[in-house]
């Protein structure tokens, strides 16, 4: 996932605050949310760093198969033992990498990083960004930017060397890229790490780009249809987008790949189905929830309600939400509703209740 808005207080290791064991760092799995399926690691300042368990079954599949492959030449297998480990090792660092950049992004923009979450293709670290379409948009390019550099680089180097436009632009589609370039650069075993590192990062780059949720992709193109669709409306389309990708990519996968490579294609085409469908589910909640806020709550607004956050901003000198519901009203909307999908209708004040209700009841007016 490419970077979100989340509400203050992910906790660390063993914290205290939601009675979940510790174990799990304060946040424990939910079978309803696959983002939560992680353990964490350690903390780099603020930043919690966690393993999706999806790392670590790849990680275990593909060693295993390595091991047995040594021993099997009627498995099909492109690397021995020692590679597969190390194609691992660099998978770890360029994923790190890649969510690096989202954190470093977040934080130029005056947000902050609350968690990295390492999983096999990159994109979900949780930052905290300034709200509206553009601060996101940067943020979700800017893991995959990482990977375009480290692209070039390494790919001007094996043209240099090798002279074959095969090793430049390998296929990650399927282990057949993989096993050209390294039959190409066998001659040197640096030339074969730096190409394993190439490949690992290319196949970082393109599915971490593929517009389907949580994929860095979907972030970017919800903030593109944000800016003209408002933010419900984008989060729907861009949605919709995903599961055509996540269909396409799971018959792309039957069709050209097979092996155990296909099955790995087809369960990240499942996977971001069902988190194309998790998001829709999420928003409709939102606006249900809308409809059904008590009044009462709503009532009185504390003085500290009226000085922060959006609804703070809006009502300040030189803004403001016009009775017939402007743009400025409209925007500040979308970002508590940015705010809501991160962090849930509790981690919104009163007063961006009662602004929320107010344009939830214009709307619907005829």
């Amino acid at each position: 996932m490419s970077p979100t808005s989340r509400s203050p207080g992910v906790q660390g290791p063993g914290s205290p605050g939601d009675g979940s064991g510790a174990d799990w760092g304060g946040r424990p799995p939910r079978s309803e949310d696959p983002m939560s399926w992680s353990i964490p690691l350690s903390r780099l300042g603020r930043t919690e760093i966690r393993v999706h368990v999806f790392f670590l079954l790849f990680s275990l599949v593909e060693l295993v198969r390595a091991l047995i492959s040594e021993g099997d030449p009627g498995i099909s297998m492109p690397l021995g033992f020692f590679w597969t480990a190390a194609s691992l090792i660099f998978l770890w660092w360029i994923v790190l990498a890649h969510e690096l950049g989202h954190v470093a992004m977040a934080s130029w923009l005056g947000g902050r990083a609350d968690e990295v979450l390492m999983w096999p293709l990159g994109g979900l670290a949780t930052a905290r960004a300034p709200a509206g379409w553009w601060p996101s948009l940067l943020v979700a390019i800017a893991g995959p930017l990482v990977n375009v550099a480290i692209f070039l680089v390494l790919g001007v180097v094996l043209y240099l060397q090798t002279g074959d436009f095969a090793c430049v632009f390998p296929s990650v589609f399927s282990t057949g890229g993989l096993t050209e370039g390294i039959v190409v650069t066998s001659s040197s075993n640096v030339l074969t790490t730096l190409f394993i590192i190439h490949w690992v990062n290319g196949l970082v780059l393109v599915f971490s780009s593929l517009p389907s949720y949580p994929l860095d992709g979907a972030r970017a193109l919800h903030a593109l249809l944000w800016r003209r669709l408002g933010y419900t409306r984008a989060l729907t389309w861009t949605a919709r987008v995903g599961f055509l990708v996540a269909i396409l990519l799971g018959v792309t996968a039957l069709l050209t790949t097979e092996g155990i490579y296909a099955g790995y294609l087809v369960a990240l085409a499942f996977f971001c189905g069902f988190c194309c469908q998790r998001e829709l589910n999420r928003m409709r909640f939102t606006e249900s929830e809308l409809e059904v806020l008590d009044h009462e709550e709503l009532g009185t607004w504390a003085p500290e309600d009226r000085e922060e956050g959006v609804v703070g901003r809006i009502n300040a000198p030189g803004g403001g939400v016009h009775p017939d519901g402007t743009a400025e009203e409209s925007a500040a909307v979308d970002r508590i509703l940015d705010k809501i999908r991160s962090g849930g209708m509790k981690s919104l004040s009163r007063a961006e209740r009662r602004l929320l209700k107010r344009a939830s009841k214009r709307r619907r007016r005829p």
